[in-house]
């Protein structure tokens, strides 16, 4: 059974859209000021009821731009419940990990045939996830609602 109801669905969707636009920004979390690809995957979750709010520890901005993105996926794999399901069958609150350089880590929201993201140099914006499914490494599906284990210790893994 999904955790994504009807209600956390429209929840999620109102903050991809409040979000919308906002420039990219490392390490910021601010309403059409600025906003991570982390950042912003983490406000989806907490505006739908997914997670309680949390401010993230501060991180290595090179963390996300200089490593391969396997160590984004250890993070979000710590902190949240997820399995890994098939690139090929997206669902709606799925998480993608993916690549958007040589060895740039990146994370996306998923609303089925499309995807939600903040990429470093743009903004906030939705994308065809069949765009971006050769750079998708991992797909990630939440399984439960709540921290399987503290965020600010996944991201410094």
């Amino acid at each position: 059974m999904s955790i994504w109801t009807p209600e956390r669905q429209a929840l999620a969707l109102a903050s991809c859209n409040k979000w919308h636009g906002t420039k990219h920004r490392n390490r910021m979390c601010q309403v059409g000021v600025g906003i991570d690809c982390i950042q912003f995957v983490k406000e989806i979750l907490a505006d739908a009821g997914i997670i309680d709010p949390v401010k993230l520890s501060a991180y290595d901005v090179n963390d996300g731009t200089h490593n391969v993105s396997q160590r984004l996926a250890t993070a979000i794999s710590f902190a949240l419940d997820v399995e890994t399901v098939s690139i090929q069958a997206p669902a709606f609150g799925d998480l993608a990990i993916f690549r958007t350089g040589t060895r740039s880590g990146h994370v996306g929201f998923c609303t089925g045939a499309a995807i939600w993201h903040s990429l470093a140099g743009q903004c906030v914006t939705k994308s065809q996830f069949n765009l971006w499914r050769h750079e998708i490494e991992t797909l990630y599906r939440i399984k439960s609602i709540g921290l399987k284990n503290s965020p600010q210790i996944a991201v410094k893994l």
